[in-house]
């Protein structure tokens, strides 16, 4: 029995310190992912970021022989301090035929931009969806 109980008790004592430095394993990555997180943090300060998405189009379009443009606004639910720089992409698209398809973000000033959907060369558009995302200095 002595034997017996010596074994457990070794065996328990080492159970706790392999528990102990799993533990310290663990707050040892939370403390570097908290560290990442702040340098993120410290990398916005000062900066803002806005996104949406914009549904450009929900009826059927043809483009025929000319250039055809829908154009919307987008207003920032706060200004910036100065123009951002504006991503926008197509995040849906329904083509019944040909594909020539452009999107960009036009007139973009602290308050908001306008969105421009452009489509060519007899293309038959049916929907689109704009995602877009605005990164710039806080006002």
């Amino acid at each position: 029995l002595s034997t017996q109980s010596t074994w457990e008790t070794k065996k328990t004592t080492r159970l706790r310190a392999l528990m102990q430095d799993n533990l310290i394993e663990r707050v040892l990555a939370l403390e570097r992912r908290q560290t990442a997180l702040e340098t993120r943090q410290i990398a916005l300060e000062g900066r803002s970021v806005q996104s949406g998405s914009l549904q450009m189009l929900d009826t059927h379009i043809h483009a025929g022989n000319e250039d055809l443009n829908v154009t919307k606004h987008v207003n920032f639910a706060r200004p910036f301090a100065r123009p951002p720089q504006v991503l926008v992409s197509l995040t849906h698209l329904s083509v019944c035929s040909n594909t020539h398809v452009g999107v960009e973000a036009q007139n973009v000033t602290r308050d908001g931009f306008s969105v421009q959907l452009s489509i060519w060369d007899h293309t038959n558009l049916c929907s689109a969806i704009v995602q877009w995302f605005a990164f710039g200095e806080q006002e």
